[in-house]
């Protein structure tokens, strides 16, 4: 027997983030069987399955008291759509650029089950959610969300080293901050040499990492024909975290060239992703996207 489930949910963050699309109409992908649409200015996520369940399943779905005891099994049923619905935060966090976003991709929202698509019943959850929308609001250009489904077919992951950015971006100390992002950048190098040449990995891995300046100028030079266009703010960059960690007492640095290094950070990593896979346009316009924060961030001060 065939049945609908569907989940219609709000993501959440630090701040009760808001994500939607630039679009008039519903935009809609599909993931391994599992549809996923974004309305305008719904600030939701609404993912739709079909699945075959048995006789005594159908008649446990509709044993509302069961279903909110034994939630493990609600949990089971709608596995995969929080499953794929935590991979598109996942893209979207560390390659779109949303630090908003919960480190652990979480979400509110309950999930329904229907026998014709038309008449939903809510999936008694042990926990259900609410949400009430507030800034910050994220508009994801139309043609975005359809890449989506490329990247993931092609295995392209997003850096590892985007978690320790992201750690720089929540955290409130601007020493901190500093110290995050600047591993961020030196992981993110190793990660993108092992991709980029399988035989450089045990030499990345294994000998002491030259310093950011090497990295992303001479040695981004000779293995791609071209610099990090943040060569030189990265290597100041390292510079304040060196002092940071051997003079304890250095005073922090200031917040708004705090925020102008992370930005900083994050064009450099993204600059790496796109260059693992030039033939995919939409790294191309993540990059450019983040440098053009970058440089407006530069300008606000002037």
């Amino acid at each position: 027997m065939n049945v609908k489930v569907r989940l219609i949910a709000k993501p959440t963050g630090i701040e009760n983030v808001q994500i939607t699309v630039n679009s008039q109409q519903t935009q809609s992908i599909t993931l391994e069987g599992i549809t996923i649409s974004i309305s305008p200015n719904a600030y939701t996520f609404t993912l739709e399955q079909t699945i075959d369940i048995n006789n005594q399943q159908f008649e446990d779905l509709n044993n509302r008291d069961k279903y909110y005891k034994e939630g493990n099994y609600a949990y089971e049923l709608c596995e995969n759509l929080f499953a794929k619905q935590k991979t598109v935060l996942k893209y979207l966090k560390y390659l779109y650029g949303i630090p908003e976003l919960d480190e652990r991709f979480s979400f509110t929202g309950v999930p329904e089950w229907s026998k014709d698509g038309i008449n939903w019943e809510s999936i008694s959850m042990r926990y259900e959610g609410k949400w009430v929308p507030t800034a910050p609001i994220y508009q994801l250009p139309e043609p975005l969300i359809h890449w989506l489904p490329i990247l993931i077919g092609k295995g392209i992951e997003p850096l590892f080293a985007f978690i320790h950015l992201s750690k720089a971006f929540n955290d409130k100390d601007t020493r901190h901050q500093w110290i995050h992002a600047t591993i961020a950048a030196e992981l993110a190098f190793k990660e993108f040499l092992s991709k980029y040449d399988s035989k450089l990995t045990s030499l990345i891995l294994k000998v002491p990492s030259p310093p950011l300046r090497t990295l992303y100028g001479d040695v981004l030079l000779e293995q791609t024909g071209e610099k990090s266009p943040y060569v030189s703010a990265l290597h100041k960059g390292a510079e304040v975290r060196n002092t940071l960690i051997h003079q304890p007492l250095e005073s922090s640095p200031d917040r708004f060239d705090t925020e102008v290094y992370l930005l900083t950070v994050q064009s450099a990593i993204l600059h790496l992703q796109y260059l693992l896979n030039k033939d995919i346009a939409v790294l191309e316009y993540f990059f450019k996207l983040s440098a053009d924060k970058l440089e407006k961030k530069r300008q606000s001060v002037q």
